[in-house]
């Protein structure tokens, strides 16, 4: 080899070994709830809810906000905010509402919609594990060498048994 091949390679690892080092060092860092929209247990218990408003521009705000009579007021607006529309993060009531529609993402339309359009995932997980676990597995033959290794051990018996017992 060259010595431009072995300075490619070196530089190959060298760039190999400080990536995985980077990568070593991060870690993901878990989700954390603004300050403005975290909430006590009191103003749980006095139906408020943590309100994820999506804005025009695709960007989120978390704020606070009190369910009175179903309704929550953002911005000025009052919103649905009932049980269908509600989700749950570490026991906290959660609702996710786009800025231009008074109506708040529901979890169970959008399932009834996935399941409408044979999109969900809800039961191909468990036939995919349950079929990768009993998948039938083709038996190993012996192979080519595991064929000739046995035709010699017959012929070397054979040859035995015909030679009286003497090998030579």
């Amino acid at each position: 080899m060259s010595d431009e091949e072995n300075n490619l390679k070196d530089m190959i690892k060298e760039i190999k070994k400080q990536n995985e080092e980077i990568l070593a060092g991060k870690e993901d860092k878990a989700f954390k709830l603004p300050w403005k929209a975290k909430l006590t247990k009191g103003k749980i218990k006095k139906d408020w809810a943590i309100v994820q408003v999506i804005n025009q521009n695709r960007n989120m705000d978390f704020i606070k906000a009190q369910i009175k009579d179903g309704c929550i007021e953002v911005a000025g607006f009052p919103r649905i905010a009932t049980t269908d529309y509600m989700l749950s993060w570490k026991g906290h009531p959660w609702i996710i509402i786009p800025e231009w529609s008074i109506k708040p993402f529901s979890p169970v339309e959008n399932y009834e919609e996935t399941v409408k359009e044979k999109m969900n995932m809800s039961g191909r997980r468990g036939v995919l594990s349950t079929l990768e676990i009993e998948a039938i597995t083709k038996k190993k033959g012996f192979g080519v060498i595991g064929w000739i290794i046995l035709g010699v051990i017959i012929l070397g018996v054979g040859y035995y048994l015909i030679s009286g017992g003497n090998l030579f």
